[in-house]
């Protein structure tokens, strides 16, 4: 219940922190808030899976920033209900060619008659800015949680902006378990920004996952969501906001294991 109040108050704190930046025209703010929907399935087992997200960032100074990360999501399959929470904090250099830098995150999932399970991860993340229209990403670190849980974590991504707009990337994220599981996720996504003005963008993918270990198994998840932006420092396109903004995927961590136990 404390994790569940702590995160739903960390995204409420920073939709009204992102609203506020908006009107005063804050220069050292910029955050999304965004709510998803998706459908899990696999042989047989078929979930739905529904959620919203909080982010956002500070300049400590022109170089550095730390930003905060909440989000809930509740994954529902024949009578099953799985709340799960996350909260993350980073720390990362920003330059005009990318940015690096630290994550911290915890995660919590509350499964009712069988109990809570919680992970916490820690790891580095890294943007590179190739030119106007990709940007090259890679993130890698550890975790350690529930049931002598702990292993590591590694992934790269890319996104091409084909027009300013319009964001199309690929993600790949592998996590090593100590239990003998290995989890592979591969991740196609669209984003476009519907307006400059009100920036609201639209998203939508699919996301393939393998786990290896007690046998294989498959699983599908198709998704899609709304995100509004809210960034201080007069950015307009869905390239600039994305840049200039929160460190999105590469600060991340969710394998798909920590939503279904």
């Amino acid at each position: 219940m404390k994790v569940r109040t702590a995160v739903l108050g960390a995204v409420s704190a920073l939709a009204l922190s992102a609203v506020s930046a908006t009107g005063a025209l804050a220069t050292d703010f910029s955050g999304n808030v965004s709510g998803d929907y998706a459908n899990l399935n696999t042989g047989g087992f078929n979930a739905n899976m529904w959620g919203a997200t909080g982010s956002g960032v500070f300049d400590v100074d022109s170089d550095w920033n730390v930003g905060l990360d909440a989000a809930y999501h509740n994954l529902n399959a024949s009578g099953v209900s799985v709340n799960s929470w996350t909260i993350d904090g980073n720390a990362f250099y920003h330059a005009a060619q990318g940015r690096a830098g630290v994550v911290v995150g915890y995660n919590s999932s509350d499964t009712g008659g069988f109990g809570n399970f919680h992970v916490t991860n820690y790891g580095v993340a890294g943007d590179w800015f190739a030119g106007k229209m990709w940007t090259l990403s890679a993130k890698a670190g550890a975790f350690n949680g529930s049931f002598s849980l702990k292993g590591y974590y590694v992934g790269a991504a890319a996104t091409a902006y084909v027009m300013p707009d319009l964001g199309l990337s690929v993600a790949y994220d592998y996590t090593h378990f100590n239990h003998g599981l290995n989890e592979n996720d591969w991740t196609l996504q669209g984003e476009w920004l519907v307006s400059e003005a009100t920036p609201i963008s639209v998203y939508g993918g699919y996301q393939g996952t393998t786990i290896h270990g007690f046998g294989s198994t498959s699983f599908n998840t198709w998704f899609v969501g709304l995100r509004w932006y809210c960034n201080g420092d007069g950015s307009t396109t869905l390239v600039d906001r994305q840049r200039n903004g929160t460190l999105g995927w590469s600060g991340s961590f969710s394998p798909l294991i920590t939503k279904l136990f």
